[in-house]
């Protein structure tokens, strides 16, 4: 079975899963005249100006997340921050763990982790934004800036792209961020953060904001991989071992895991066959939408298809 095909067998059987669940009946009651009856459907909602592609309530952030999380084409995309010095190092031998301990290391810096907390652990960051964030912090601790300068850190920090595999990222051991100091939630952290400048006479009488405790939370929870070992550098985009997905692994990653690309096709809204198809419905519909969220979803979508498809 070609991808084209091995696609549109997985968004059949998705898109019938979804109408017995909407109609209150079994799928094996779902007949072609059904799908034929949703396909009108979906045609009229995008005709009516391209809802009914993604969805008025899908936006990039929930398509670049499936992305991200590998659901579409069975490769996790994470970043790594580092000094530019270490780039070349990393290419050669991987992100290693052992270098948590390094004194200039933006973990050491932090206050309140201890040496045992912090050993052995790796970290990426699931957007790009939140790993420029943490190069931007180490130029201003080293260069001793008031502020954040994104153009002063480009200079002495580099963001790499890794790439894992699926099965490869569900194999590793995944811990909880030590820098949360054992917050499991945003109060928690304001709390462990309020307490700590209540006890430093340089910085007594200041509160912490929840707004500002809710966003370092975030970034350091939800938006982190912590992961207890080395990372592999034929996983770091350009690194030693490195391989570029193809589209053979693509089409085994959809073989091998119907139900996990069945969940990225509904995170990105793409339970209607003819989207499955080809692609070129959703094209062509988002082509003419104002929508900056729709045009970026294209352009995502337009490349993920192009891919499996083999256009």
């Amino acid at each position: 079975m070609n991808y084209r095909n091995q696609i549109e067998k997985t968004a059949v059987e998705y898109t019938k899963k979804q109408l017995a669940k909407k109609w209150g009946v079994s799928v094996d009651e779902i007949s072609n005249k059904d799908l034929d009856y949703a396909e009108k459907e979906h045609n009229k909602k995008v005709a009516k100006g391209g809802a009914g592609i993604v969805g008025g309530a899908v936006g990039a952030n929930v398509i670049n997340k499936a992305r991200q999380e590998g659901m579409l084409d069975g490769v996790v995309r994470r970043y790594h921050n580092t000094k530019k010095d270490n780039v070349s190092g990393i290419k050669e031998h991987g992100i290693l763990s052992n270098k948590a301990m390094d004194p200039d290391n933006l973990t050491s810096m932090a206050a309140g982790i201890g040496k045992e907390e912090q050993a052995g652990k790796t970290y990426m960051a699931k957007k790009k934004g939140v790993a420029d964030g943490i190069g931007m912090r180490r130029d201003q601790i080293d260069n001793g800036r008031l502020m954040p300068d994104l153009f002063g850190a480009k200079k002495t920090q580099e963001t790499l792209k890794v790439n894992i595999p699926v099965k490869d990222y569900k194999g590793m051991h995944k811990v909880d961020n030590p820098e949360l100091m054992g917050a499991k939630n945003a109060k928690e952290f304001q709390k462990i953060l309020q307490k700590k400048v209540d006890g430093n006479i340089m910085y007594m009488g200041q509160k912490i904001p929840m707004n500002v405790a809710r966003s370092g939370f975030n970034q350091l929870g939800p938006q982190t991989d912590v992961i207890q070992g080395d990372i592999a550098s034929k996983y770091v985009k350009g690194g030693k071992g490195y391989e570029k997905q193809t589209l053979k692994g693509i089409g085994r990653f959809i073989k091998e895991n119907p139900k996990h690309f069945a969940k990225g096709l509904g995170h990105v809204g793409l339970g209607a066959i003819p989207i499955a198809i080809g692609g070129k419905l959703l094209a062509d519909s988002f082509k003419k939408t104002k929508n900056p969220h729709h045009k970026e979803a294209n352009e995502i979508i337009e490349e993920c298809f192009e891919k499996i498809a083999g256009k």
